[in-house]
Protein backbone atom coordinates (compact mmCIF):
# COMPACT_ATOMS: atom_id res chain seq x y z
CA UNK A 1 0.00 0.00 0.00
CA UNK A 2 1.22 3.50 -1.16
CA UNK A 3 0.18 5.36 2.33
CA UNK A 4 2.65 2.52 4.70
CA UNK A 5 5.42 3.23 2.18
CA UNK A 6 4.90 6.86 2.39
CA UNK A 7 4.65 6.78 6.36
CA UNK A 8 7.07 4.21 6.66
CA UNK A 9 9.75 7.00 4.70
CA UNK A 10 8.53 9.57 6.33
CA UNK A 11 9.21 8.26 10.16
CA UNK A 12 12.61 6.77 9.09
CA UNK A 13 13.67 10.43 7.38
CA UNK A 14 12.20 12.03 10.37
CA UNK A 15 14.23 9.54 12.79
CA UNK A 16 17.38 10.53 10.15
CA UNK A 17 16.84 14.62 10.96
CA UNK A 18 16.12 14.37 14.71
CA UNK A 19 19.75 12.28 15.11
CA UNK A 20 21.49 14.31 12.99
CA UNK A 21 23.14 17.74 15.09
CA UNK A 22 22.92 20.27 12.73
CA UNK A 23 21.51 23.62 13.00
CA UNK A 24 18.59 24.86 10.91
CA UNK A 25 18.64 28.43 11.00
CA UNK A 26 21.73 31.30 11.55
CA UNK A 27 20.74 34.56 12.64
CA UNK A 28 23.26 37.40 13.20
CA UNK A 29 22.65 40.74 14.50
CA UNK A 30 25.68 42.89 13.37
CA UNK A 31 27.97 40.67 15.02
CA UNK A 32 26.69 41.31 18.40
CA UNK A 33 24.07 38.33 18.90
CA UNK A 34 24.04 35.52 16.55
CA UNK A 35 21.41 32.46 17.23
CA UNK A 36 22.18 28.84 15.74
CA UNK A 37 19.54 26.78 15.69
CA UNK A 38 17.10 23.82 15.44
CA UNK A 39 14.02 22.52 17.56
CA UNK A 40 17.24 19.94 18.98
CA UNK A 41 19.49 22.53 20.06
CA UNK A 42 20.68 26.01 19.99
CA UNK A 43 24.11 28.04 20.23
CA UNK A 44 23.63 31.96 21.56
CA UNK A 45 26.54 34.15 21.36
CA UNK A 46 26.62 37.59 22.36
CA UNK A 47 29.75 39.51 22.25
CA UNK A 48 31.28 36.48 20.78
CA UNK A 49 30.62 34.74 24.24
CA UNK A 50 28.42 31.98 24.88
CA UNK A 51 25.35 32.64 27.21
CA UNK A 52 25.29 30.27 30.04
CA UNK A 53 21.67 29.90 29.42
CA UNK A 54 22.21 27.90 26.12
CA UNK A 55 23.23 24.80 27.89
CA UNK A 56 19.76 24.58 30.12
CA UNK A 57 18.30 25.27 26.71
CA UNK A 58 19.80 22.48 25.17
CA UNK A 59 18.67 19.95 27.75
CA UNK A 60 15.42 20.57 27.29
CA UNK A 61 15.82 20.30 23.94
CA UNK A 62 17.79 17.13 24.25
CA UNK A 63 14.59 16.12 25.99
CA UNK A 64 12.18 17.16 23.44
CA UNK A 65 14.46 15.36 20.38
CA UNK A 66 14.34 11.66 22.85
CA UNK A 67 10.63 12.69 23.20
CA UNK A 68 10.43 12.96 19.22
CA UNK A 69 12.47 9.93 18.56
CA UNK A 70 10.55 7.59 20.51
CA UNK A 71 7.54 8.89 18.61
CA UNK A 72 8.92 8.47 15.28
CA UNK A 73 10.50 5.12 15.71
CA UNK A 74 7.07 4.27 17.60
CA UNK A 75 5.03 5.11 14.13
CA UNK A 76 8.04 3.46 11.93
CA UNK A 77 6.95 0.60 14.26
CA UNK A 78 3.54 1.07 13.69
CA UNK A 79 3.28 1.59 9.99
CA UNK A 80 5.58 -1.47 9.25
CA UNK A 81 2.98 -3.83 11.47
CA UNK A 82 0.25 -2.26 9.11
CA UNK A 83 -1.58 -0.30 11.37
CA UNK A 84 -2.19 3.18 11.51
CA UNK A 85 -0.18 5.67 13.39
CA UNK A 86 -0.24 9.91 12.49
CA UNK A 87 1.88 11.72 14.27
CA UNK A 88 2.77 15.40 12.71
CA UNK A 89 4.92 16.99 15.33
CA UNK A 90 8.14 17.04 12.72
CA UNK A 91 5.89 18.26 10.67
CA UNK A 92 4.73 21.02 12.28
CA UNK A 93 7.79 21.95 14.15
CA UNK A 94 9.42 22.12 10.45
CA UNK A 95 6.44 24.45 9.16
CA UNK A 96 6.55 26.74 12.38
CA UNK A 97 10.33 27.07 12.09
CA UNK A 98 9.81 29.67 9.25
CA UNK A 99 8.20 32.08 11.67
CA UNK A 100 11.86 32.30 13.35
CA UNK A 101 12.36 35.65 11.15
CA UNK A 102 8.70 37.06 12.28
CA UNK A 103 9.34 36.49 16.07
CA UNK A 104 12.73 39.06 15.74
CA UNK A 105 10.01 41.31 13.91
CA UNK A 106 7.74 41.26 16.59
CA UNK A 107 10.36 41.25 19.56
CA UNK A 108 11.46 44.85 17.97
CA UNK A 109 8.39 46.04 17.27
CA UNK A 110 7.77 45.29 20.83
CA UNK A 111 10.54 47.18 22.25
CA UNK A 112 9.96 50.09 20.05
CA UNK A 113 6.54 50.50 21.74
CA UNK A 114 7.75 50.35 24.97
CA UNK A 115 10.08 52.95 24.36
CA UNK A 116 12.97 50.77 24.91
CA UNK A 117 14.66 50.84 21.60
CA UNK A 118 14.35 53.68 19.30
CA UNK A 119 15.16 51.84 15.64
CA UNK A 120 14.09 51.54 12.32
CA UNK A 121 13.71 47.77 10.74
CA UNK A 122 12.59 46.21 7.49
CA UNK A 123 11.18 42.64 8.04
CA UNK A 124 12.51 40.05 5.74
CA UNK A 125 12.37 36.12 6.16
CA UNK A 126 15.43 34.95 4.63
CA UNK A 127 18.24 37.33 3.66
CA UNK A 128 19.72 40.53 4.84
CA UNK A 129 18.48 43.74 6.12
CA UNK A 130 19.65 46.86 8.63
CA UNK A 131 18.48 47.22 11.96
CA UNK A 132 19.11 51.10 12.22
CA UNK A 133 19.34 52.34 16.30
CA UNK A 134 18.81 56.07 16.67
CA UNK A 135 20.19 57.90 19.66
CA UNK A 136 20.33 61.76 20.06
CA UNK A 137 24.45 61.75 19.46
CA UNK A 138 24.55 58.63 17.54
CA UNK A 139 22.99 55.78 14.82
CA UNK A 140 24.36 52.77 14.65
CA UNK A 141 23.64 50.18 11.71
CA UNK A 142 23.46 46.45 12.62
CA UNK A 143 23.34 44.38 9.49
CA UNK A 144 20.46 41.23 10.06
CA UNK A 145 21.10 38.22 8.84
CA UNK A 146 18.06 35.08 8.32
CA UNK A 147 19.75 31.97 7.03
CA UNK A 148 18.21 28.47 6.91
CA UNK A 149 20.75 25.76 6.72
CA UNK A 150 20.57 23.47 3.94
CA UNK A 151 19.64 20.91 6.61
CA UNK A 152 16.43 22.82 7.29
CA UNK A 153 15.54 22.54 3.73
CA UNK A 154 16.17 18.76 4.07
CA UNK A 155 14.06 18.35 7.02
CA UNK A 156 11.05 20.46 5.39
CA UNK A 157 11.64 17.88 2.31
CA UNK A 158 10.92 15.19 5.04
CA UNK A 159 8.13 17.18 6.39
CA UNK A 160 6.35 17.76 3.03
CA UNK A 161 6.08 13.79 3.19
CA UNK A 162 3.89 13.99 5.86
CA UNK A 163 0.85 15.47 4.19
CA UNK A 164 1.28 13.95 1.16
CA UNK A 165 1.49 10.14 3.46
CA UNK A 166 -1.56 11.58 5.28
CA UNK A 167 -3.73 12.07 2.26
CA UNK A 168 -2.95 8.53 0.70
CA UNK A 169 -3.89 7.14 3.81
CA UNK A 170 -7.28 8.91 3.50
CA UNK A 171 -7.64 8.18 -0.12
CA UNK A 172 -7.08 4.53 1.00
CA UNK A 173 -9.87 4.75 4.00
CA UNK A 174 -12.16 6.06 1.35
CA UNK A 175 -11.36 3.46 -0.86
CA UNK A 176 -11.44 0.35 1.77
CA UNK A 177 -14.99 1.81 3.32
CA UNK A 178 -16.34 2.31 -0.99
CA UNK A 179 -15.93 -1.87 -0.97
CA UNK A 180 -17.30 -3.02 1.99
CA UNK A 181 -20.05 -1.29 1.64
CA UNK A 182 -21.28 -3.37 -1.85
Amino acid sequence: MVWRTLLSVYYLAGIFVTLVPLYWWHVDVGGILVVEDSPFQISLQFLGGQLEITKLLNAALTAFRVYLLIILAYGLYSTIKGRRFLNSTLFAVTVLYMIEPALFFIIVEVLKALGQLPAEYEPIFIGTTSLVVTQPNAVAVLTVTFEPTEFYWVALAVAVLYPIARLSLRLNERREKGTTKT
